[in-house]
């Protein structure tokens, strides 16, 4: 694993105490109102109280600096912010120490998560929950709304220091301070009001005068570990939901099961007494009860990958550069086992001999570690790609890499299990885990989709069908709401559409479309269309339906390509699409008439219609494997046919930026997806691009949630929307 520069800021709150002026008979008006968006930005700070001006150029060098600050507290929150210098160091979370009352708070947040997380510290480390109600953000500088509800509702803060912590991913132990910002007054107590629902925050970097709502939040976003316990209770660690250990229940439903970390929380084991183990990225190994206690149990764990023991001992791996695997023992003592590793991802143990497994992603092997602290390898010729392993009840090895292998601990050989992979639509497994039936409980990252495999049976079960990173997202038109496509794990299951509610609750409209679907859109009649694609034996297959928002509907055609994209001419009423190599539509007879684009790249991207009628779309121009990749916004002419090249997205200095398109009533293209390589210091980044008809190329939107997949413009306003994998959002002007 990459070294990562790790910056946390430490924020301990000075003596003020929150004495609000009380309302008399007489008093009609009120306290005013506090009205502070954070966003990062702090322009609606003018006239704050500065707590203090720190010059700039006394931090550690490379590191962030911390310059002018300011704070104030109000009747319901306590409102942060503290300007730096160069925002785009590197850092990975800021740590809060708040003293309220008599007690001593720890609040740890990590940007682009949407909330932090309390611990109380006063005499050790007692976890106590996310900071639900408190705000966060960063860029260019530390803005934060710390909830007086999420403090314990103290009479009493106090605001002493913050320190800019660096040092190593989870190697926290031996973070250090590389910059102090001390107050040099009391924080001020302003009597203030916040209207309910008038808390304001910004989700993601936009530009003056935008902001985002976030209308609709999946109840798994990005589900990365399973574990089973003897008992059969199956758990979830999510990346997108940090804050929580969830437990899934027979009926598909899902509640908290713990709630033991400030961190993110990785791998999860279980032992014979059906004691949880969970790692978190501050290298703390929890322990959860069968009746809900919570403690440490161990520290310097790389717990990215774990496994237990018939013994009771935990052997965990990865985290960082060349990792070692370690053991800890049932009194929680940690120590080396093994070495000689350069990217594991994933480890196991044998629950009849005791044998530890490991693979390798570096090198492409995958090995028995030795006692000896050696490595056999088994299998020395594996593609090089993430994959995950698991033992069975009888200590059958197998892996998972696109499909499901059974192992040899013996000689290496490899069986594959054909029917899992062909049992597969929408699957992208992440980790499996066995359950004592011999079953398989594997989690997706990629869609959000929970699966259960019976072995002997042959047979796939969704247990939990994901939403909210769907390929199709519309507006239908005059005010009929938002729509969303979703798929389903397994090839005889269901794909469909949802229509996203005010209250962020999804109404079913249509299913039975098929496993894999894909774009979606709506004809100026208020008719929906929806693009299905699966295997039909050996060959791709698409399918377009049209629906009207009663849910009624019918297939209008079946063709032998996969599609994904949809578009609807405003001018024709044509409803056009792409496959590989070629864009095509629909003519007034529903006939398929393909336009190629060989003239220009094989791998069209998306393509969208501004209100006008033109028809834009974004073609890879070079090999997929080559970086970087060369990514064309086009402008096209099907006459022609003539593509016209309007910006050239690899001039922007982006690395890979795969992504989609859609056009807002301002005549405008947006873009949303990866950019690696957008900002001079090469950020890893999610980007949104405003791309004008005449090619101007503007950063729109950064520091978006992970993984946006889809963008579409409201034909009623000028909103946007787009969706990821942790929800769907609004970019609208206030």
């Amino acid at each position: 694993m990459r070294h990562k520069q790790v910056l946390s800021v430490v924020l301990v709150l000075g003596l003020a105490l929150i004495a609000a002026t009380a309302h008399t008979e007489g008093n009609k008006t009120g306290p005013p109102e506090t009205q502070i968006t954070i966003d990062g930005r702090g322009e609606d700070w003018v006239g704050r109280s500065v707590l203090r001006a720190d010059p700039a150029g006394d931090a550690e060098a490379g590191f962030l600096d911390l310059t002018t600050g300011y704070a104030f507290v109000n009747q319901d929150a306590l409102y942060l912010l503290i300007e730096t210098v160069d925002p785009r160091a590197p850092f990975v979370q800021f740590d809060m120490f708040i003293k309220a009352d008599a007690k001593t708070l720890l609040l740890s947040w990590k940007p682009g998560r949407s909330t932090g997380n309390l611990a109380d510290i006063t005499t050790g480390f007692e976890y106590i929950g996310p900071a639900i109600n408190s705000s966060f953000a960063f860029g260019p500088a530390l803005e934060v709304r710390l909830d007086l509800q999420d403090l314990g509702s103290p009479e009493r803060l106090n605001l002493h220091k913050v320190l800019v912590m660096v040092g190593e991913c989870c190697q926290r132990p031996a973070w250090r301070p590389a910059d102090e910002w001390r107050p040099i007054t009391s924080t001020p107590v302003v009597d203030e009001i916040e209207l309910p629902g008038s808390a304001l925050a910004a989700t993601f970097d936009l530009p003056p005068g935008y902001a985002a709502d976030k209308i609709y939040v999946p109840p798994l976003q990005a589900p990365n570990h399973v574990a089973i316990s003897p008992s059969g209770v199956i758990v979830i660690t999510d990346w997108g939901v940090s804050d929580r250990v969830f437990q899934l229940h027979e009926d598909g439903s899902l509640s908290t099961y713990a709630s033991p970390s400030s961190g993110d929380h990785f791998d999860v084991v279980f032992d014979s007494t059906n004691n949880l183990y969970v790692a978190d990225s501050c290298g703390i190994l929890w322990k959860v009860t069968p009746e809900g206690n919570v403690s440490e149990f161990a520290h310097g764990v790389l717990g990215f990958q774990m496994d237990i023991a018939p013994n009771g001992d935990i052997f965990a791996t990865g985290g960082n550069s060349n990792p070692p695997i370690q053991r800890i023992t049932p009194d929680g003592q940690v120590s080396v086992y093994a070495g000689g590793l350069t990217g594991p991802c994933d480890l196991a143990v044998s629950p009849v001999t005791g044998d530890v497994y490991v693979l390798d992603f570096g090198t492409g092997i995958l090995s028995r570690a030795n006692p000896d602290g050696t490595l056999t390898a088994l299998i020395s010729d594996l593609i090089h790609e993430w994959s995950y392993i698991a033992c069975s009840p009888e200590g059958d090895l197998y892996y998972y890499m696109s499909s499901l292998f059974l192992v040899s601990t013996l000689d290496g050989s490899q069986t594959e299990l054909t029917w899992v992979k062909d049992n597969s639509a929408n699957l992208h497994s992440t980790d499996f885990a066995f359950d004592n039936q011999g079953r398989i409980v594997t989690v997706d990252i990629t869609y959000n989709h929970i699966v259960r495999f019976d072995l002997e049976a042959q047979t796939g079960e969704a247990l939990w069908v994901g939403m909210g990173n769907g390929a199709g997202l519309a507006v239908a038109p005059g005010g009929g709401g938002l729509y969303m496509t979703f798929g389903h794990p397994l090839s005889d299951g269901h794909g469909g559409v949802v229509r996203i509610e005010a209250d962020g609750s999804t109404t079913l409209i249509v299913d039975g479309l098929g496993p894999d679907v894909g774009g979606l859109v709506f004809g100026a009649d208020g008719t929906g269309y929806a693009i299905s694609t699966g295997l039909t034996g050996s060959e791709w297959r698409s399918s377009v339906y049209s629906f009207d928002p009663s849910g009624i509907k019918m297939t209008r055609v079946t063709f032998p390509y996969p599609g994904c994209n949809l578009a609807v001419d405003p001018s024709t009423g044509y409803l056009w699409g792409l496959s590989y190599g070629e864009i095509w539509y629909f003519d007034s007879a529903w006939d398929r008439q393909v336009i190629p684009t060989a003239s220009v790249g094989e791998h069209v991207e998306s393509l969208a219609f501004t209100p006008d009628g033109t028809l834009y779309a974004t073609i890879i121009t070079t090999d997929m494997s080559s970086i970087p990749v060369e990514v064309g916004l086009y402008r096209v002419d099907p006459a022609g046919p003539i593509f016209t090249l309007v910006a050239d997205l690899s001039t922007v200095n982006m690395c890979c930026p795969l992504g989609h398109i859609g056009t807002g009533q301002d005549g405008n293209i947006y873009w949303v997806g990866h950019g690696d390589r957008y900002t001079p210091n090469n950020e890893h980044d999610m980007h949104m691009l405003r791309i004008t008809p005449a090619g101007e190329v503007t950063l729109f939107g950064r520091k978006l949630p992970m993984d946006p997949s889809v963008i579409t413009g409201d034909p009623n306003s000028t909103d946007l929307y787009f969706c990821g994998g942790n929800g769907v959002y609004r970019v609208h002007k206030p």
